[in-house]
């Protein structure tokens, strides 16, 4: 199984998200990196339960692997189907980044007090009701 680092910072006062479906049991975060290079670093930034939102930063995520992802030993889990990514290649700095100019499909976190532009996308639930987040080196920026 794959160890995955991930830091936690929860995000007060963004700006608007699209509205989404009914909710309905939360489902997995799975990232599936079907590239054939190594994820050096993942921000994911998602809906709890709760209703908050919160930025997780994961690394080391291996090329052509899926990874159920964690906080702690919990799964991640949200019953909102949009999600904010940011991720970049190890040793590179080539990644999936939201665009400054498409205020529409990107949102911008700081960490560290650093700003990233995440891609904002809107997914399907798979047949077990998880959520899978997919990531392929044809749409690399």
């Amino acid at each position: 199984m794959n160890k995955l680092l991930a830091i936690a910072i929860v995000v007060i006062g963004l700006a608007p998200w699209p509205a989404h479906s009914a909710p309905q049991n939360n489902g997995e975060i799975y990232i599936k990196n079907s590239c054939k290079y190594a994820i050096g670093s993942l921000g994911l930034h998602y809906e709890e339960k709760s209703g908050e939102w919160r930025t997780l930063w994961y690394s080391n995520i291996k090329p052509k692997t899926t990874v159920r992802l964690t906080h702690g030993h919990a799964p991640i889990t949200s019953n909102n189907e949009y999600f904010a990514t940011w991720a970049k290649l190890e040793n590179s700095e080539r990644g999936w980044y939201g665009r400054e100019d498409d205020a529409e499909n990107s949102r911008t976190f700081e960490f560290n007090g650093k700003p990233y532009v995440f891609q904002l996308r809107k997914y399907e639930r798979n047949a077990d009701g998880d959520w899978i987040i997919g990531l392929s080196c044809d749409n690399l920026d």
